[in-house]
């Protein structure tokens, strides 16, 4: 997690804005897969970030990912 801070949070505020959000969901997309590369619509990235940002603060904390990302893990 501190790994995905210190790339994305590029204001080092301590959160991830929406804008910081979304490059990083665009460069994980392309991970997925990366013989057919996913492009991320703005639309539905902002139904995920509304699943992440579950206090609607309009920034993401670590607290906020990690739950979000437990619930993909096995």
């Amino acid at each position: 997690m501190d790994d995905i801070w210190s790339k994305y949070d590029t204001d080092n505020n301590g959160y991830l804005d929406k804008e910081e959000s979304f490059k990083l969901a665009q460069e994980t997309a392309g991970f997925i897969d990366t013989d057919n590369p996913i492009e991320i619509q703005r639309a539905d990235f902002d139904k995920i970030y509304a699943q992440i940002d579950v206090d609607n603060s309009g920034k993401i904390v670590k607290l906020e990912m990690a739950h979000f990302i437990k619930k993909f893990l096995p």
